[in-house]
């Protein structure tokens, strides 16, 4: 007969349709999963723009734009091995989001800490977090956006002038970056202690005896 059939015919319909919605469901809430990782990694340093990038590749080399960063218990073995201590005046050279220029100070005790990085943005949320959530580091923490190894932050009355210890995530800079990087490590009198993922060029610093882990 006919109506069976058109009775089948609607409820295949509407079976259909709510398939329809739930997979339109599913889509809006995987798009909202996506959108909260994206805002979630842009909070954590993980995402910058293309002019960022561009700029990072410039200074840094072809795959320098690809972020990491130590650990707070990576760190907290590499101060020890640095033996960071109140008296110091760390800085941390390609800072990201600032988490290991905070711990600095608040687990070692050091004099000042300083955080150099040239993603705008990264500075930004390292500004912020400080600004929010660091009371007790926030008179001996600062933050400058630029290039890690440009002269006016290690030249007299800029900010690296008077570091003691040095930190690098060096691994992905181009040797071009190590080696100015190198001079102006040479060339300062405060520096005692340089850690760095990659090695620098050979021969390009000086006054270090070079020990590997």
């Amino acid at each position: 007969s006919i109506a069976p059939v058109q009775g089948d015919w609607l409820r295949r319909g509407w079976q259909s349709c709510r398939g329809w919605m739930q997979v339109r469901r599913e889509a809006r809430a995987a798009e909202l999963v996506r959108l909260k990782a994206i805002h979630a990694a842009a909070g954590e340093g993980f995402v910058t723009t293309d002019a960022e990038n561009a700029a990072i590749r410039l200074v840094g080399g072809a795959r320098s734009d690809q972020y990491g960063e130590i650990t707070p218990k990576g760190f907290s073995e590499l101060g020890r091995r640095l033996e960071l201590a109140c008296g110091d005046v760390f800085a941390d050279l390609g800072s990201g989001t600032g988490r290991s220029v905070v711990q600095s100070v608040i687990e070692f005790d050091c004099s000042r800490a300083l955080g150099i990085e040239l993603a705008a943005s990264r500075h930004a949320v390292a500004v912020r977090g400080l600004e929010e959530d660091q009371v007790e580091a926030r008179t001996r923490v600062s933050f400058v956006c630029g290039d890690l190894a440009g002269k006016e932050l290690w030249s007299s009355g800029g900010a690296l002038e008077a570091v003691t210890v040095v930190w690098t995530c060096s691994l992905l800079f181009s040797d071009e970056l190590m080696a100015r990087l190198a001079r102006r490590i040479s060339g300062s009198e405060s520096v005692r202690a340089v850690a760095t993922l990659k090695r620098f060029p050979s021969g390009s610093l000086h006054g270090f005896e070079v020990e590997r882990t």
